[in-house]
């Protein structure tokens, strides 16, 4: 129990609650006195209205809170939408990147060192598009402390790594674009022992969509009959990046035939429908044993004629010539 009250103690240091400077490796903090900051009370991180074209420099201050030089790994990112429908900052593999990218219009140096009880200022160039109307671009720059050693095959191993991460946001206007969300073609995916519906919710503008909730529904369009719903809630999007869904029936597998998808969404100042038609074809699994039935039944008979063959040739042989 006592063992339990002291993790329970440190997630909470760690994720819930503030951690005073000395106990951390490093700090990062922004130029609160920028003047393209759409709200000057906002430090946390940076949030601006640049006019298209423009190039603007933020800087990132870096504090080593230890007594030792920290290399500092720098990495931009996009914020992208997760799989189970939360806003990240780190580039995740099985996220889809946005449609507009800051990736692409950013610079900044891979790596820095950070003097032992001192501080470093990071910069970065940010060019904002020519186009005025594309609403918000979002992003993050992460910095990860390094502390590395050498094993006995001179290779670097990582030894320790604390990471910081601070969101960077520009938009040419003020105003940002209506929400507007679209619905990707359905399509019929094979899982182990039940048959899935994948489809993606796109957020096709320069915003942020928070608190999304709705139903998936699938109807036998042969008969009407109503086969499944999944209901979701509290689904952020990233501006332009989708969130991909698949609804299943657990342990179920749906017979080949057509269907009907319907999807329900509701957000702030938006409510939207969508129909689509989905067909169903023979399942995988279905597929590949039907297949091997085919081969077994096929090497059976090869075999059956083989014997044939040479218990044939056995007997013509025993027999005498006449």
């Amino acid at each position: 129990m006592r063992r339990f009250l002291l993790m329970l103690l440190g997630s909470i240091l760690l994720f819930g609650g503030s951690v005073q400077a000395a106990e951390r490796d490093f700090s990062v903090a922004i130029d609160t006195a920028i003047s393209e900051q759409l709200q000057p009370s906002n430090t946390a991180y940076y949030d601006l209205l640049l006019a298209p074209g423009t190039t603007k420099e933020l800087s990132f201050i870096l504090t080593n809170h230890t007594d030792d030089d920290l290399r500092i790994a720098v990495n931009p990112s996009n914020a992208t939408t997760s799989s189970s429908g939360r806003i990240t900052y780190q580039p995740l593999t099985e996220n889809r990147a946005p449609t507009i990218q800051m990736t692409n219009y950013l610079q900044i140096a891979k790596t820095v060192v950070i003097p032992a009880d001192g501080q470093k200022t990071v910069t970065e160039t940010l060019t904002m598009p020519n186009t005025a109307d594309i609403g918000l671009m979002a992003g993050g720059v992460s910095f990860t402390a390094v502390k590395a050693k050498q094993d006995i095959n001179d290779k670097i191993q990582l030894a320790h790594a604390l990471s910081y991460t601070i969101a960077v946001h520009a938009r040419a206007q003020a105003q940002l674009p209506k929400v507007a969300l679209s619905l990707s073609q359905p399509t019929a995916i094979s899982l182990p022992n039940r048959t899935g519906i994948a489809f993606q919710i796109n957020n096709k503008v320069g915003r942020f969509v928070n608190d999304l909730s709705g139903t998936a529904s699938l109807t036998d369009i042969a008969t009407n009959k109503p086969i499944m719903t999944a209901t979701f809630k509290q689904i952020s999007l990233a501006p332009n990046t989708s969130w991909p869904l698949t609804v299943s029936r657990k342990n179920k597998q749906l017979p080949p035939g057509k269907y009907r998808l319907a999807v329900h969404v509701k957000t702030s100042g938006l409510t939207q429908s969508w129909n689509q038609p989905v067909t169903v074809r023979m399942a995988h699994q279905e597929q590949q044993v039907r297949g091997f039935s085919v081969w077994v039944v096929g090497i059976g008979l090869i075999s059956i004629g083989a014997i044939a063959a040479i218990s044939y040739w056995v007997i013509s042989k025993s027999q005498p010539n006449g």
